[in-house]
């Protein structure tokens, strides 16, 4: 029998192998598994080979030194300040404790299919966390306190069981320390007593404390807290904060304060009506408040912060270009600006200087433009000429090539519009130049021309259809909706003391949406090709001349304003001295009858708003943006409900207009003049007709015509016309005589006979005028009275159209007010009232001193004046006609009073001139 070998009831039994003693039941077991080797010994019975029994003792007892069953891992960690009596259940904790071993917090090994865990992770796991007995012993509070502290800080806890929670230790100590350092213990003196506990408050400011010194409302102090993602510390149920913090935020508010304007701030600076900063730069570089800013400015609903040194620097601008115009001379602007920029000049380039300043010189002294457009072509030149200065470097221009000239001055660092400056410069000096210097010169076909630009010009020449233009003049003339709207979005102003130019009512801006303002806009581009510096400066009414008196919203509401008064507002506009913003040029106002109603009722609408709230502004339209522009909001919510994809902009009514207009003169077979009244409208310089189709059916462009065209003329030819077209007299004959009959307009004023032979001359003279009209078919007719609409008649004065057009008159010796062919316009009554009053001035003193002849023509013309008179009152009425007269009508009539009867008699004898 070997030594090594023994069986396996001596192994137990023995004392020699008390070291290695073990079951013989276990025995096989580890024989089974080949952790022990067995042989067939001597005596044929199996025995275990003894070292390797022993080196398997050993293995295990390493293991069971450095490692835990799941048992005693589970024991030894609840065990820890383990406070529950009771049978110890593996189940409760063995999930939790393969977590652990999962997640790598707890090391595991497998022997023998049995899981073991090791020790040294256990003490690890105690070293890296704290259980919450163990930091309830250390809190200087109880479990609330403490469970709060956890949740505010996000504390992520690891539980072995529900009674048994763990949590990170460095973490909840640091936290425990921090609290306990404001949290003293009870029998503590020296504290701040909250609530029957002491407290140390040192280094820390109250909520309420940090919100009032900060200027925040709770809503804004919650938004702070959320941005600066600032933790409070609780003591006793009061919030606390870092005073350092506090005190940080503090002086980033100072900081603020002393480098930003506010909006408000910045309007006033800059002069500014409510919400109209829009230059591009304070846009470009400003800054939504910040919560903390607002606390400097309570109450305000403002948005945006803006840089004190662009605002101040924008405003020196501005300042400037005020000073600049009060200057009348543009040549004396344009110097005080190039002395306000301190621009020096180098005496080597003195010549080129020198061309370039004669050149701005008689482009500023040829200038048409308004007193505002030409504001900016001044600044543009002596930007122009800042950058010239500066590109020539002491040079004369001459010394350049065009290569080199191209790079400095056509490059795209350089505005366009500059460029094109530069060009028109250089074309017109470079004969100057090549006789100067008589020698090699750059070549001028050389310097790139940027009005060639491919890039240049690449606008929108897209058109509204017709059956757009059809529907928008429908949605727009829907006068009780869009009277209930404006009215409604006025009072709401008005009631919240929303005004514009308020500058003191700050907070809650209402949200209005300048109904009335847009909704007199659109209308007003429906009939008219202007621009929209020219809608937006529309002029203020004067409600006083109306016939209905005390007109207030409350009115209108329920009240649609009577059909004399309509046209008193239509009139009292077109009586204004309008004109283009651009060109200085004079505007003329059509409003088609279709508009009437609904632009006075905007008209009036807008009139009470501006005398509620601005009654310092001159102009009815107000959007409060830069140049008045008309912003999204507005313009969507105006037209919610209309045409889905409809999107209303001023350039492409102003292009449908003249377009429009362009199709039906050609459509009338007047196309030499249909280039050139577009441009008239307009001045459209550039306008294009090709690649427009336009589809407008035969039937409706009748209906077209009146919606574009002013038909305001007067006067007998007008009438005779509109009985042949609208069938007002059927008997031709009939309406002749009615027309040629003029008892009743000269018995009016001095209640006479007229003499026979001024009533057979000027009779005759008429009824020739007449039958030549009566002569004519339906279809000359109506196209004689298009061209008469569309102002293709011109005469030799203004303002009056001649029947057979100023090319073929046949009595050029004569006015045109005072010649039977004449058809004057509403516009022509200012001239004629003016004529009529000194006509009267004249005759009051004429009898005694003047020859027969001069008596004789004085009378024969007064009487012709008399009657258009007449016509224009049936026209347009008593009341508008008179505004033309300076005095009014109570002023002539005694006037022409003064003129004795017998005298007119006597006198007129009206022999028609040729």
């Amino acid at each position: 029998m070997s030594e090594n070998l023994a069986s396996f009831t001596r192994i137990y039994n023995d004392p020699k192998f008390r070291h290695i003693k073990t079951s013989p039941k276990k025995l096989k077991n580890l024989e089974k598994e080949g952790l022990i080797e067995t042989k067939i010994d001597t005596d044929g019975l199996k025995k275990v080979v003894v070292p390797s029994l022993e080196a398997y003792v050993n293995k295990e007892k390493l293991l069971l030194e450095k490692f835990y069953t799941i048992g005693q891992a589970a024991r030894t960690l609840i065990s820890h300040k383990y406070k529950y009596i009771g049978e110890f259940k593996l189940e409760s904790y063995k999930a939790n404790i393969m977590k652990m071993i999962e997640d790598g917090i707890l090391i595991s090994e497998i022997f023998r299919g049995i899981i073991y865990i090791s020790k040294k992770s256990v003490e690890d796991f105690f070293s890296n966390h704290i259980s919450r007995e163990e930091a309830l012993e250390k809190f200087n509070s109880g479990e609330a306190p403490f469970w709060k502290l956890i949740k505010r800080n996000n504390i992520k806890d690891l539980r072995i069981s529900h009674h048994h929670i763990f949590y990170p230790r460095k973490q909840v100590e640091a936290l425990i320390a921090e609290y306990n350092y404001r949290v003293l213990q009870d029998d503590v003196n020296n504290g701040t007593l909250i609530k029957g506990k002491q407290y140390n408050p040192d280094n820390l400011y109250t909520a309420t404390k940090a919100r009032e010194m900060l200027g925040l409302t709770k809503g804004q102090w919650k938004t702070l807290i959320e941005v600066e993602q600032m933790i409070p510390i609780i003591l006793g149920g009061i919030r606390f904060y870092e005073k350092s913090k506090i005190d940080d935020l503090k002086k980033l508010q100072n900081k603020m304060r002393n480098e930003f304007y506010t909006t408000d701030e910045t309007q006033q600076i800059l002069k500014l009506q409510f919400n109209q900063i829009s230059h591009s730069l304070l846009v470009k570089n400003r800054m939504k408040m910040p919560t903390l800013f607002r606390g400097l400015v309570p109450n305000t609903g403002y948005r945006y912060i803006y840089p004190k040194k662009l605002v101040e620097q924008i405003a020196a601008e501005y300042e400037l270009k005020e000073t600049v115009s009060t200057l009348t001379d543009n040549v004396e602007a344009f110097e005080y600006l190039l002395n306000q920029l301190g621009l020096h000049f180098s005496s080597k380039n003195r010549y080129s200087i020198k061309l370039w300043k004669d050149f701005v010189y008689r482009t500023l002294g040829n200038s048409t433009e308004s007193s505002e457009t030409v504001q900016y072509t001044i600044f543009r030149y002596a930007n122009c000429t800042q950058i010239l200065n500066e590109v020539l470097e002491g040079n004369e221009i001459y010394e350049y090539t065009s290569n080199q000239l191209n790079l400095k001055l056509f490059n795209e660092n350089i505005p366009v519009k500059y460029q094109r400056i530069f060009y028109a410069f250089i074309n017109s000096i470079y004969k100057t130049l090549m006789e100067k210097t008589q020698k090699k010169l750059f070549k001028f076909e050389m310097i790139i021309n940027p009005n060639k630009f491919s890039g240049v010009n690449h606008r929108d020449k897209s058109i509204y259809e017709y059956e757009e233009y059809k529907k928008l003049i429908t949605f727009t003339t829907n006068v009780q909706i869009h009277k209930i709207n404006a009215i409604n979005d006025v009072k709401y102003q008005i009631s919240n003391n929303f005004s514009k130019n308020n500058k003191e009512k700050k907070q809650n801006y209402p949200k209005v949406f300048d109904y009335d303002s847009v909704w007199l806009y659109v209308l007003i581009h429906i009939n008219n090709a202007w621009r929209h510096s020219d809608v937006v400066q529309f002029p203020k009414l004067d409600l006083s001349k109306l016939s209905a008196k005390d007109i207030s919203l409350e009115w209108l509401l329920h009240n649609d304003i009577e059909a004399d008064d309509v046209r008193r507002i239509i009139t009292q506009i077109m009586q204004k001295d309008l004109k283009t913003e651009k060109t200085n040029a004079t505007n003329r106002f059509f409003c088609s009858d279709k508009l009437k109603l609904s632009l006075a009722t905007a008209a009036v609408i807008c009139e009470l708003r501006r005398s509620a709230l601005t009654p310092n502004y001159d102009y009815l339209i107000n959007f409060s943006t830069k140049r008045n522009e008309l912003p999204d909001r507005v313009r969507k919510h105006f037209f919610k409900g209309f045409l889905k994809k409809f999107k209303f902009e001023s350039l492409k009514m102003n292009r449908t207009l003249l377009s429009f207009m362009y199709y039906l003169l050609v459509k009338k077979g007047n196309s030499s003049a249909a280039l050139e009244v577009a441009q008239r409208l307009r001045a459209h310089l550039d306008f294009e007709t090709t690649n427009i189709y336009i589809y407008i059916p035969e039937s409706e462009l009748n209906d077209l015509t009146h919606q574009l065209f002013m038909r305001e003329n007067f006067g007998y030819i007008s009438d005779l016309f509109a009985d042949i077209l609208y069938g007002k007299t059927v008997n031709r004959k009939e309406r002749t005589e009615e027309i040629l009959h003029l008892k009743k307009t000269f018995g009016n004023p001095y209640n006479i006979e007229a003499t026979a032979g001024y009533l057979n001359n000027i009779l005759a003279e008429r009824k020739s005028v007449s039958q030549m009209i009566l002569s004519m078919g339906i279809d000359e007719a109506t196209e004689t009275m298009f061209k008469l609409d569309a102002q293709l008649l011109p005469s030799k004065e203004d303002n009056i159209q001649c029947l057979v057009g100023v090319e073929n008159c046949i009595k050029d010796k004569i006015n045109c007010k005072n010649c039977q062919m004449s058809v004057p316009n509403f516009y022509a009554l200012s001239s004629l009232a003016q004529s009529l009053s000194e006509r009267v001035q004249k005759l009051s003193n004429i009898y005694h001193d003047e020859f027969d002849a001069e008596k004789t023509k004085l009378v024969n013309l007064y009487s012709v004046e008399i009657d258009q008179w007449k016509r224009a009152i049936e026209v347009f009425g008593k009341d508008v006609v008179y505004q033309f007269v300076s005095g009014g009508s109570d002023f002539l009539k005694s006037e022409m009073q003064k003129i004795p009867s017998d005298f007119v008699n006597k006198y007129r004898t009206y022999i028609p001139q040729k």
